[in-house]
């Protein structure tokens, strides 16, 4: 079974012990080939005669009858647009092992091949001896319905069996980069424009790309950015400069550094200031659904830790504090697109200074030091000030949002709800077109795949 989605979270890769040979600390007698089943399994007893050993055990983890393995689990989520209308996204975890552990990580779409499998809950097996006292306390606070789905058999103790509680995971045997993703369905295909992977190409895709590139205007010049530009959003009527200002930020820059190791970005941050209903919304609608590694946020309910970082304790590993990433670190060598970017509160804007500059995360944080990349574009909208653009007033005034804030925006669109008879005519026939089965009508000269791959 084949199973798609995105990467949330995962763990270090941690060894795991698969066949392990034992030493009896009574008569010495090494004990071989003894299989590992959920958790550290010792002989029933000891093979001498005399002895009759079964709990005073040490483990030979040296020995060459030893066998160790690697294992990894990995967080995967529906993807957003296989969602139903109204519905969480579910999630699965997958249990990865030896050469699959280090495939992939947060943010990735990727495909997993394996089998679904059942994990029985390993605390309610063990004594109360054996369990630490953190994971005594979980098994005595929480409640059978939040663990593990609420799936298992019950009901036990009066036939003299303990309470059998189980959880379903994924067994991958195999992670490859889910390279048909696209964010307008499974119909159309898509391409990473920013993946560092090479992208071959046949003969006749570089024929119609050069073409493209030696494309001549009316005006006797090539225009080659005009016909690329025209590609963005092609439902969306005019915005000649935003689309221009989309497609440099698809495109990006080059990233440098200084000679004293200062680290100059090349990603480009947009910002599109404008009135109501100016097709912002649907601007980053539209990137967030033609990269695979882009984002989709609203300002009002995201928070600090949700578009940065934050330090959780997984239940599954002891208690082990892990790093859950947020939408910039999920978009990780693409675009985060916010909207209504000035509904956040102040404190919470505060903490994307670092990622928008640096493109990097540092955490301090319940014992954890780190700094994590998040090398990003932002493509945030903000509504005016006074709900409309006031063209009396300097750009500042305009704009609900801190001075620092704005410095690390590169490029800023005003985009005005001007009332004009033609524009407004042009607009109205164009949503017409699109609506009345003529898309064909408001088709680009490239397709979005070509243009993913162009780019």
């Amino acid at each position: 079974v084949t199973i798609c989605g995105t990467v949330t979270r995962t763990t270090e890769v941690k060894p795991e012990l698969l066949v392990a040979s034992w030493q009896c600390n009574e008569c010495n007698r090494e004990v071989t080939g003894v299989a590992q089943q959920f958790k550290v399994t010792y002989p029933a007893v000891c093979p001498s005669k005399n002895c009759g050993n079964r709990s005073n055990w040490k483990l030979l983890g040296e020995s060459r009858t030893t066998r160790w393995g690697d294992w990894q689990r990995i967080r995967l989520q529906e993807n957003e647009n296989e969602v139903p209308a109204g519905s969480m996204p579910r999630t699965m975890d997958v249990i990865v092992r030896d050469e699959q552990t280090e495939r992939c990580k947060p943010g990735d779409k990727i495909m997993v091949t394996g089998s679904l499998i059942v994990v029985p809950d390993v605390p309610t097996l063990m004594n109360p001896g054996e369990l630490k006292s953190s994971v005594r306390r979980s098994l005595n606070t929480r409640s059978d319905s939040s663990y593990g789905s609420g799936e298992g058999v019950r009901g036990l103790k009066s036939l003299g069996n303990r309470d059998l509680t189980y959880k379903l995971s994924f067994f991958g045997t195999f992670i490859d980069e889910d390279s048909d993703w696209s964010g307008r369905g499974r119909e159309e295909k898509g391409e990473n424009v920013r993946s560092e992977e090479k992208v071959y190409l046949s003969q006749t895709d570089k024929d119609r790309f050069q073409q493209i590139s030696d494309h001549v205007g009316p005006n006797g010049k090539r225009d080659c950015f005009e016909v690329l530009s025209r590609a963005i959003a092609p439902g969306i009527h005019g915005c000649t400069d935003v689309k221009k200002g989309i497609l440099l930020m698809l495109v990006g820059g080059n990233k440098k550094s200084t000679m004293e190791g200062i680290k100059l970005r090349g990603d480009i941050n947009v910002c599109l200031l404008g009135d109501p209903a100016t097709a912002k919304s649907a601007m980053l609608k539209w990137t967030s659904m033609f990269l695979p590694r882009a984002v989709f946020a609203s300002g009002k309910s995201s928070t600090a830790a949700g578009l940065t970082a934050s330090v959780v304790r997984d239940a599954d590993l002891d208690q082990e504090k892990v790093i859950e990433p947020g939408a910039l670190m999920l978009a990780d060598n693409g675009i985060c697109c916010i909207d209504e970017f000035e509904l956040m509160d102040q404190k919470d804007m505060v903490a994307i200074h670092e990622a928008m500059e640096q493109q990097t995360i540092t955490l301090s944080k319940a014992g954890i030091q780190a700094t994590l990349n998040a090398r990003a574009s932002i493509l945030a909208s903000v509504l005016p000030k006074n709900t409309y653009y006031q063209t009396t007033l300097p750009l500042h005034k305009n704009c609900d949002l801190s001075p620092p804030i704005m410095s690390r925006f590169d490029l800023f669109f005003v985009m005005q709800d001007i009332h004009d008879e033609t524009n407004d005519s042009a607009v109205a026939k164009h949503i017409l077109a699109m609506h009345r089965q003529k898309e064909e009508e408001v088709a680009p000269q490239l397709s979005q795949l070509d243009l993913q791959r162009y780019i």
